[in-house]
């Protein structure tokens, strides 16, 4: 990808979810996505480059709550419906940042958005 991607750093218990699991397209750009389950329950879907410029379900949504961290990067807090949150980044772009979770409390998901660990492009 001609951009830093962001991998999830998980507590124990935490696994990819078997549907939709990840996956990724290098057309446009390039989008890659990655999905998450809990011990309890949670879910949490990363997407990452290009993704909200093809599938306007995946764009910036939900009430602003402030700001959060995702990774080592600045983003946007926001409440989803049903009590789910989102840290955006950039949405809308090329290289645009998103973590949804379900299931979880703020608290936790904002720690899990802040643990993303970034792995450099080459």
């Amino acid at each position: 990808m001609s951009w830093d991607v962001y991998c999830a750093i998980l507590p124990s218990g935490w696994g990819v979810s078997a549907s939709p699991g990840g996956g990724y397209d290098q057309s446009s750009g390039g989008s890659l996505y990655m999905s998450y389950s809990g011990p309890g329950g949670e879910t949490i879907r990363l997407d990452e480059g290009a993704f909200c410029t093809t599938d306007s379900t995946t764009c910036a949504s939900g009430t602003a709550l402030g700001t959060a961290r995702f990774g080592d990067l600045p983003g946007s807090l926001y409440s989803l419906s049903g009590g789910s949150f989102a840290v955006y980044v950039n949405p809308g772009t090329s290289k645009g940042y998103s973590l949804k979770g379900s299931g979880i409390s703020r608290s936790a998901f904002v720690s899990l958005a802040a643990a993303l660990a970034r792995v450099a492009k080459s």
